[in-house]
């Protein structure tokens, strides 16, 4: 399985993070929780771990024709 954060923005309280994940499978169970640990946030030490939901996104193939 491969991830990559493709957004990290401070908010009130804290920050929102996205992470996109390619996984080897076609399909995610409906309800997956996903643990997640944090260790230093913006250099701040300490634990932090949260159980997030995911859910799996449409796969969109196109053919496209670059002769032109």
């Amino acid at each position: 399985m491969g991830y990559r954060s493709s957004t990290v923005k401070k908010v009130k309280g804290g920050y929102d993070i996205q992470l996109k994940m390619n996984d080897l499978y076609e399909t995610i169970d409906e309800n997956k929780i996903l643990p997640i640990t944090i260790h230093p946030i913006n250099g701040i030490k300490g634990e932090w771990n949260f159980d997030v939901p995911i859910q799996q996104e449409q796969i969109v193939r196109m053919a496209l024709d670059l002769s032109h």
